[in-house]
């Protein structure tokens, strides 16, 4: 204990920025062993911000995360999530999301540690993380933070975290108040056209890589990373097993029918991406969501294809 600290890694919205730091304050006060590491805030102005957070997560004990509205597109937040829990089947870390007491976790998460930002529940986190660190972060071998720790302690900074919380949801914007962005999203640039029949969605569809299109958390649900080469829609369901499958024609038929301003059904039949909870696998039912089209004849330009998390 005297040599190793638990580090907490926290991750949160911009506009979070000072919630997210009383959260790592008042962690940090609860025990001399605890050291905090605000997303954002611990980055070096001209360093490689990408490599720095990424080290921070390989250093870390547990993530925090500060969901404060689904109003925002999260998909930044969860992709430091996604890369907190695949460091290796040796290396398993925990990830806590705090979140509002009147709503729910993102569903990404759903099967990790959920704790409502209430006074209440945030004192009864708040004891077993410093008493029973070995319960909440599974993979801290040495023992509780602070056995010791007294009740007026956790209650108090439970209080003050429930406090910066609710401040926090009242600065951001409600859901009425902005489009919700799904999490996974696969945003799909057709090119030329060059006579291509439109009876399915074409496997040479550049696929666009971005905060706003296609991010990098979504990308790993297919076993890929971001980089500088080009990857097709093809490529993803090819990563997915075979491009045969029903869900491939169900998908198919839907985007026919939209061209055709028709109504469709959704894809029954789920495909099978990357998810740490089942083992590397978990069920994903994908959604014809937008359609571009330009120019007189109206041609396909481009598609967003939403992916559905299958409860389970």
């Amino acid at each position: 204990m005297q040599q190793e600290r638990f580090r907490v890694f926290i991750s949160h919205k911009h506009a979070d920025a000072a919630l997210a730091s009383v959260v790592g304050r008042q962690l940090e006060r609860l025990s001399p062993h605890v050291e905090s590491w605000v997303s954002g805030e611990d980055l070096v102005a001209g360093g490689d911000w990408n490599r720095a957070i990424k080290k921070a997560l390989a250093d870390s004990h547990m993530l925090v995360l500060l969901f404060t509205t689904p109003a925002r597109n999260w998909d930044w937040c969860l992709y430091e999530a996604g890369l907190f829990t695949r460091f290796g089947e040796d290396d398993v870390s925990s990830v806590v999301c705090l979140y509002d007491p009147k709503g729910q976790p993102p569903r990404p998460l759903s099967n990790l540690q959920g704790v409502r930002a209430d006074e209440t529940t945030l004192a009864k986190f708040l004891g077993r993380l410093f008493k029973e660190t070995w319960r909440v972060a599974d993979d801290w071998k040495r023992g509780p933070l602070a056995p010791r720790l007294g009740p007026a302690r956790i209650d108090k900074a439970a209080a003050r975290i429930a406090s910066e919380f609710d401040k926090a949801m009242g600065n951001n914007p409600t859901v009425g108040d902005l489009a919700y962005y799904p999490c996974h999203r696969v945003v799909l640039d057709f090119g030329p056209h060059n006579g291509r029949s439109w009876d399915r969605i074409p496997d040479n569809a550049v696929v666009v890589e971005g905060a706003d299109a296609t991010s990098a958390y979504t990308l790993s649900l297919f076993g890929v990373a971001e980089g500088s080469r080009e990857r097709t829609w093809g490529d993803l369901v090819e990563a997915v097993g075979d491009g045969r499958a029903q869900w491939r024609a169900d998908l198919d038929a839907a985007f026919a029918l939209s061209l055709e301003e028709q109504l469709f059904p959704g894809t029954q039949e789920p495909f099978k991406a990357w998810d740490r909870r089942e083992g590397g696998r978990r069920e994903y039912r994908p959604m014809i969501y937008r359609v571009l089209r330009s120019g007189p004849r109206r041609t396909p330009v481009g598609l967003t294809i939403v992916l559905d998390p299958v409860p389970g």
